[in-house]
This record gives structure tokens, C-alpha cells and sequence, in this order.
């Protein structure tokens, strides 16, 4: 008899969603939106649904810029969009009437929260990892894991297991063991 077991892939790329909308609110379907990898100049055409939301998934991780224009609309440009591995940003786009000559450009802010999943996370480069104090090695391990604890919205346990935020039960515990 032959068991398998299935396992969960890690992906580790992101998404861009937004809706389309006119001056006075009103959803914008149909209408093309160009997502463009500013590093690499690759462009995605999606097109925005009956509700005017758009979604472009399996992005890399990387700076973008999302461009619509329609006919008898202002061309609107959003860039420097940050986009992290599995992270979902939102970008709404609000068309103006006026010549498809006329530009709108919009420089992205850094996201403060992300209203689309209740998901907290973080990306830690090589060269932040390395410029942490090395006494973590006083905790009577030298494992990279116990840097998680630094990690936003992770909370320990009186056992100095680590859980996710929120989740206090025996079944939400991660990394057990792993020290």
C-alpha cells in the first residue's frame, strides 16, 4: 500500500489588486491596467471585471508601476509600488475626465496596513540579519529560528514556544521542536 502526503507550496510571489473608478465613484469595467516591473520592465495587462477590480497575481518581489488609461480619462500612473514575496497590495485607481494627453502621476507610500488579509509578515534582508547583536548564542542555542521571536505579531508562550498572533491553542503552535 502506498501512502502519500501532500505538501503545502511556499510561493513566493505577490499580488497587485485594486478597482477602477471614475470621479464620482463610479466602477470602471472593462478597462486595461498595465502593471510594469520597474527592474526588470516587464508589463502585465489585466482588465478590470463588471465591479471595475482588477488582480494581478504571481508578481515578483520588486518595485512596480500600475498605469490605466481610457478613452476620454486622464492617463493614471501609480510608482514605486513596494510588492514583497506573498504579500498582497491594494491601489485604487480613480479615472478624471480630460484629454488622454493630460498625466495623473501618484508616487506609491509604503502600505502601514494591509486591509486585504489579516496576514502579518516581514522580510528580513541578508545584511539586516547580519547586523543583529551576536549574543543570541547567551539563549543556549544558535539556531536562526529563535531570530523569529524578533519578528513582528509573533508571541511566545510560557513554554518559549512561538505562536502566531492571536492564536493562544495547543493547535496553532509553529516551530516546536525546532531549537
Amino acid at each position: 500500500m502506498c501512502l502519500t502526503t501532500s505538501l503545502l507550496a511556499q510561493s513566493t510571489f505577490g499580488t497587485i489588486l485594486g478597482t477602477v473608478t471614475d470621479a464620482s465613484d463610479a466602477v470602471m469595467p472593462n478597462i486595461v491596467v498595465k502593471i510594469t516591473n520597474q527592474g526588470e520592465g516587464v508589463t502585465r495587462e489585466v482588465r478590470s471585471d463588471a465591479q471595475g477590480n482588477y488582480q494581478a497575481e504571481n508578481l515578483k518581489d520588486g518595485l512596480y508601476t500600475v498605469k490605466v488609461q481610457a478613452e476620454g480619462f486622464r492617463e493614471v500612473t501609480v510608482q514605486d509600488v513596494r510588492l514583497t514575496a506573498r504579500q498582497i497590495v491594494r491601489r485604487d485607481l480613480k479615472l478624471v475626465v480630460g484629454s488622454t494627453t493630460e498625466k495623473v502621476e501618484v508616487v506609491a507610500n509604503a502600505e502601514l496596513i494591509n486591509t486585504e488579509t489579516q496576514t502579518i509578515s516581514t522580510s528580513v534582508t541578508s545584511t539586516e540579519v547580519l547586523g543583529l547583536p551576536a549574543n543570541y548564542r547567551g539563549a543556549g542555542t544558535t539556531s536562526p529560528y529563535k531570530l523569529l521571536a524578533y519578528l513582528p505579531g509573533v508571541t511566545g508562550d510560557e513554554d518559549g514556544k512561538h505562536l502566531c498572533p492571536g492564536n493562544r491553542d495547543q493547535s496553532s503552535r509553529i516551530f516546536d521542536g525546532w531549537y
